[in-house]
């Protein structure tokens, strides 16, 4: 059990929430990939992951993991739980916990009481009946009840302490499953229900209150639903809901209550189910230009008039457009572009990745699949990664593996589609960097003695990692050397004016004991990413760009992380806190004011930005983790941000390669970080 409570902390902080939930893909590929470090068996993680999937579990065999035992426990707990800081107030009055064994050790210490384990339920300030008192200086505090004894209890202390006493409880079987689609439904309630007003009286109500204004709510809610191009949604849960969800509802849809609000538009009809159609007419509309790898980030468009006929005429006739914002067809309707975010918080910048091996030549999604998905590939299949999920039949590929092998739809689907034997072939790779890489890998083949007749990149790899492992090292050396002569120059054309090279006391990379094809894979990636950061930061002859130069190739990239392909101007609209504070809105223009607003304000300031791009690579196991981080505005204190992006391979045992917005940062956070010295 030792082992699982590892496995759990782990799976919490990977997880940008901190918090995992078993019905995510993404949260399911990580919790295969931490599985798979802590040496459980294929047929361990198999059965596992089938397990929280839904999908009938075959008999476990005892000898193997104790499999039966982590199975037990996911089942008793419902849902994994993890670490929570239970005073934010991104947790309302109601939100539920558990006491964990440090925390119940010290709030006996700290209340000279008997204190209950079991669950715990978040309460609003109130008359308290133990007080805790880890620090009376301290300047975090909260209220909370057990729902064993009934008492409330008041703690108060450093943050940094009591926080950690409590983790999230799990879900029960009567919570409502906010998955995107959900999330958006909530925020488009903002123009059907006075959410605001609700939101204020759940956080003004008494237990005498709170039960009235949840069901004139839920009700008020479950009749609006009905009409309206609202996206399929699990709101029907609400009546046995708990209260933290509920407000949760109400502050998403405060947001877009005060956007429409704003702008008088609380009448009008919007485009949500049928989004996708709206996507294909603005494609195929001959006046709008429409360009990049990434969708159309609106999640919703808001219209004056009926929704069939706006999308019948969206795809044909002219649009223009204020500096407000609103956009207007020749036929007469007008419309917002909307981006629906759960909070200002939480919003993420999105993959880029087919633009950014358009624009600097890294191989792409598709052509690093083709590594790993070839004719052959069920007798020469890269080992343990995919051999034995393909060996499980079509019942687990339709299943759990398409959570656990790649977390990219589009290629999931491509995985099924290989299984059914319908797999075409990818198209060659066309890139600098793919080239770069593809010559390189058939430099080593004379080292690996393979039959050149036969010869693909997956057996290229899978010889890389067998030739070492039997004594042949000379192969992964070789690659892993190029890996450091690709990182030499890297670090030294960051060494340019307006670059940097973070001071992670990372400059040369090493082969680590353990060599599967997992490892040869992450080198192989790390090549392509060093290769990338490369084209970045130098001109056609090998000199480094400038400042100037640099972000102004970033800002193609930036444009198409916030808007897609669309040219038209884009507001993103987010959920209000529980507390009902926060940002409701911004508008980001159109793409191309957006790129001519930052260059100006980029140019007007430049003195002040030292640094526009920072290459950021650590080393744990050998291979590198690589991000960059790239400056994107300056806030309204003036204060430069940067958008962190992510090189990465997507999944364990799969070479999908992705780049990824991850989050944004100031510079000051920066200049604080332990490799902050560097940017001085």
């Amino acid at each position: 059990m030792n082992n699982f409570n590892k496995i759990l902390n782990e799976l919490s902080y990977r997880v940008s929430s901190g918090i995992p939930d078993l019905t995510n893909e993404q949260h399911l590929m990580k919790l295969w990939d931490i599985l798979k470090e802590h040496n459980w068996s294929i047929d361990a993680r198999v059965e596992l992951l089938r397990n929280l999937s839904g999908v009938p579990m075959e008999k476990v065999d005892p000898k193997k993991v104790k499999v039966n035992e982590i199975i037990k426990a996911v089942a008793e707990l419902g849902q994994i739980i993890s670490e929570a800081s239970v005073y934010d107030n991104k947790y309302p009055a109601g939100s539920r916990f558990i006491l964990n064994a440090k925390g119940l050790e010290s709030m006996k210490k700290y209340s000279k009481q008997f204190i209950p384990d079991g669950v715990w339920t978040k309460s609003k300030e109130t008359k308290s009946d133990i007080e805790v008192i880890h620090d009376k200086n301290g300047s975090s505090e909260f209220w909370i009840k057990s729902e064993k004894d009934g008492k409330v209890y008041h703690v108060k202390g450093k943050g940094s302490v009591i926080g950690k006493w409590f983790i999230k409880a799990g879900k029960n079987p009567g919570d409502i499953k906010f998955n995107t689609d959900t999330l958006e439904v909530c925020a488009l309630l903002g123009m059907k229900v006075n959410a605001k007003s609700y939101l204020d009286k759940f956080n003004a109500s008494t237990e005498q209150t709170i039960g009235k204004l949840i069901k004139d709510f839920t009700s008020e809610v479950s009749s609006v639903l009905g009409s309206g191009d609202f996206a399929s949604n699990n709101l029907n849960a609400m009546k046995t809901a708990p209260i933290d969800q509920i407000v949760l509802i109400a502050a998403i849809a405060a947001g877009m209550q005060k956007f429409v609000d704003d702008k008088g538009i609380s009448s009008w009809s919007f485009v949500h189910k049928k989004i996708k159609n709206y996507y294909d007419a603005e494609q195929a509309n001959p006046h709008i230009v429409t360009q990049g790898g990434k969708d159309n980030t609106a999640d919703a468009i808001i219209v004056k008039g009926s929704v069939d006929s706006f999308l019948k005429n969206m795809g044909t006739q002219p649009v223009s457009y204020g500096k407000d914002g609103l956009c207007k067809l020749d036929s007469g309707e007008e419309f917002y572009q909307i981006s629906l975010k759960k909070s200002s918080t939480a919003a993420q910048l999105g993959k880029i990745t087919s633009d950014f091996a358009n624009k600097y030549n890294l191989i792409s999604n598709e052509d690093l699949l083709n590594v790993a998905l070839t004719e052959g590939i069920e007798k020469e299949i890269l080992e343990e990664g995919l051999k034995d999920l393909f060996l499980k039949g079509k019942e687990f590929i339709k299943t759990t593996g398409k959570k656990v092998l790649d977390g990219i739809r589009v290629a999931a689907t491509k995985v099924q589609k290989f299984y059914k034997g319908i797999l075409g072939n990818f198209k060659s790779a066309t890139s600098k960097a793919n080239k770069q890489g593809d010559d390189f890998l058939k430099k080593l083949a004379p080292k690996l003695k393979l039959n050149e007749s036969k010869m693909s990149q997956q057996d290229i790899i899978k010889g890389i990692a067998d030739n070492y492992n039997q004594g042949n090292k000379a192969p992964l050396n070789t690659l892993v050397s190029n890996c450091n002569t690709e990182l030499k120059k890297v670090i030294s054309l960051t060494k340019a004016p307006g670059m940097a090279y973070a001071d992670t006391k990372v400059d040369k990379l090493y082969i680590p004991s353990k060599v599967n094809v997992d490892v040869v894979i992450k080198f192989l990636a790390n090549l392509k990413a060093l290769y990338a950061f490369k084209s970045v930061a130098s001109n056609s002859k090998g000199s480094a760009k400038t400042a100037s130069e640099i972000y102004s190739d970033f800002l193609d990239l930036e444009k198409d992380m916030y808007f897609g392909r669309t040219s038209l101007p884009l507001f993103k609209v987010y959920g209000l806190n529980p507390d009902g504070s926060g940002t409701p809105y911004t508008f980001l223009k159109s793409g191309q004011e957006y790129k001519e607003d930052r260059k100006s304000a980029f140019e007007s300031k430049q003195d002040i930005v030292s640094k526009v791009f920072i290459v950021y690579v650590t080393s744990k196991a050998g291979y590198g983790t690589m991000s960059a981080y790239i400056f994107s505005k300056f806030d309204t204190n003036g204060t430069p941000m940067f958008n962190n992006v992510t090189f990465r391979t997507n999944a364990s045992g799969v070479l999908t390669f992705t780049i990824e917005g991850s989050k944004t940062v100031s510079w000051d956070n920066m200049i604080k970080q332990s490799w902050g010295g560097a940017l001085a």
